[in-house]
């Protein structure tokens, strides 16, 4: 019998199956936590499916350790003005859900794949695929699992991006963490 994550990581990839462009939309003023998960959301994609994935955030990645942590790492990001939502045939949402009005997503667009650490929102019912776990501290500790279920590599920019947001989102594992995200911060440390 397939394991918890493999079923998340199976019923995910199904929601998103018939889909050619998938906009992988962070929130506003994405922190290390949306960015590193949308960044692993979109290399899943990239590895198990046939579509193409980009990564849209609203807002503006401000802070001076934000700005280094996407140029070093050679995180591609595009705004969210410079896409047209037509080109994209389903959206998914990492750290942010609909209805929140902390993301770009247009009230009334129903995203396919919602992944979130935090309270579920009445409008995040409506996606194909919800996983909402607010006992977990990160979303990218989601994604981590997300990722090893896939079995993508896990490289050294990557294991870095999903470390830092765990680490700055749970301020150094002191605020809100399960054991999941102790084990994948612990996990992603050497890598």
């Amino acid at each position: 019998m397939p394991s918890l994550k493999d079923r998340r990581l199976e019923a995910m990839l199904a929601a998103l199956a018939a889909c050619r462009r998938v906009c992988v939309l962070t929130h506003y003023n994405p922190d290390p936590d949306s960015i590193s998960s949308a960044w692993a959301l979109q290399r899943i994609l990239v590895a198990r499916t046939k579509a193409r994935a980009e990564v849209v955030y609203g807002g503006l990645i401000g802070r001076a350790e934000n700005q280094l942590m996407v140029h070093r790492l050679g995180i591609e990001l595009i705004h969210f003005n410079l896409i047209a939502r037509s080109d994209f045939d389903a959206f998914a949402l990492v750290d942010t859900q609909p209805g929140t009005g902390n993301n770009p997503l247009s009230e009334g667009v129903v995203p396919h794949v919602v992944i979130d650490h935090h309270p579920e929102q009445p409008a995040t019912a409506a996606a194909a695929y919800r996983d909402v776990r607010p006992g977990i501290g990160a979303a990218a500790t989601m994604l981590y699992e997300y990722a090893v279920a896939a079995g993508i590599r896990i490289d050294a920019m990557l294991a870095t991006a999903l470390f830092y947001g765990i680490k700055s989102e749970t301020h150094n594992l002191g605020r809100g963490v399960t054991r999941a995200d102790v084990d994948a911060y612990l996990d992603l440390v050497p890598r």
